[in-house]
């Protein structure tokens, strides 16, 4: 989860391309979430 941020400040930081940094910023949000879901799921069941 560490890596995550850091990736996510990492890419805050080079903010360029905004086009090709919103789509990366979505993808990452979108498998963070997907982690921590299953994460979630494995620890309840």
């Amino acid at each position: 989860m560490l890596r995550l941020a850091e990736g996510y400040f990492l890419l805050m930081d080079q903010r360029r391309c905004d086009d090709l940094a919103q789509r990366f910023v979505l993808q990452f949000l979108f498998t963070a979430t997907t982690l921590f879901m299953v994460n979630i799921f494995d620890f309840v069941i």
